[in-house]
């Protein structure tokens, strides 16, 4: 076994669990997030399926990667290192799917597991879209086969899981990533992934599209220009393989406003408004928590669990909206 996926094991940074035939996956722990114990084990530890008696990687994502800001080694990268062209995707919201091929079949996968909740809500997608048309399942499968690679998917299942931002599409293909350890590139095989998106024909569901970005002022005016959308925000590459996150202030608004509404639907007091960086930011929030706490005034405890467990951000977004907000 590759020495360096045996201290990936070892790691108390990285959690390993046991999905029986002698598969494991391996992510990071909350204690490396929280104290930022970004390292060359701990970042590859993101949806990492390996077979712990041969060393093979059963399917993998990609390494972890970072918003602007969020680490220093992101922010150096970013303004001093960028290899252009950049390509851009946008960033879709919902939750990692992963597809490889392994033992002559397929291997699905959320994060951490090959089961549960989540895998079944992935795999019921899978079933009405690719797996539902015999040539692109035969043609993902002799992809994901013949190249030795996992495919990357964002799922996205508004029946149940919504997030913050409501997406059309319920599966959208990202990136092909080689089930390898070592990648050409940083943190993905541009070309490859590239190639292989551009080859294969799956009409049933949405192929992520990159734009070619040659400038930093061409950079600049696309994220302005993004910030127009209620979108969550891109996913930015550069030629080398360098991967960052791009959030909207959409996003991140109602990311913080979620918070609010659970707290209030909890029967909690919603947190200041000084987490906000601006002040049209933060009598927004004003707005919208005395919007919930008028909503919510009138009901039972048992009225407002029910909302917590059936009604989402999006949803309450919507109602505050009809209001003219």
């Amino acid at each position: 076994m590759d020495k360096r996926l045996e201290k990936m094991l070892n790691s108390e940074y990285i959690r390993v669990k046991d999905l029986g035939n002698n598969i494991v996956s391996l992510n990071f722990t909350r204690d490396a997030f929280q104290d930022g114990v970004w390292n060359d084990e701990t970042i590859k530890a993101r949806g990492l399926f390996i077979n712990k008696a041969t060393g093979d990687i059963v399917a993998r994502s990609y390494n972890k990667f970072f918003q602007y800001g969020e680490t220093q080694e992101t922010k150096d990268y970013v303004d001093n290192n960028l290899v252009y062209p950049l390509y851009i995707s946008k960033k879709f919201n919902g939750f990692l799917g992963i597809l490889s091929v392994y033992n002559n079949e397929f291997f699905i996968a959320t994060k951490s597991t090959n089961d549960g909740e989540y895998c079944d809500y992935f795999k019921n997608i899978l079933n009405n879209t690719i797996f539902n048309n015999e040539q692109e399942t035969k043609e993902l499968f002799n992809t994901l086969k013949e190249n030795n690679c996992s495919a990357v998917f964002e799922v996205m299942d508004m029946m149940n899981d919504q997030h913050i931002v409501y997406e059309n599409n319920p599966l959208a293909l990202l990136d092909f990533i080689p089930n390898s350890l070592d990648l050409n590139g940083i943190g993905k095989d541009v070309e490859l992934s590239e190639t292989l998106k551009n080859k294969i024909n799956l009409k049933s569901i949405v192929i992520a599209k990159n734009k070619k970005i040659n400038s930093k002022e061409e950079l600049d005016k696309f994220l302005q220009d993004m910030e127009e959308n209620e979108l969550e925000g891109a996913v930015i590459t550069d030629s080398n393989g360098f991967m960052w996150k791009f959030k909207t202030n959409f996003y991140r608004f109602w990311k913080i406003e979620r918070n609010q509404l659970e707290r209030i639907l909890r029967g909690k007091e919603p947190r200041g408004v000084n987490r906000l960086n601006s002040l049209e930011a933060q009598e927004k929030e004003n707005d919208f928590v005395n919007f919930l706490k008028e909503f919510t005034k009138d009901k039972t405890q048992e009225e407002l669990e029910e909302l917590l467990k059936t009604k989402s951000i999006i949803w309450f977004r919507e109602q505050y909206k009809r209001l003219g907000k």
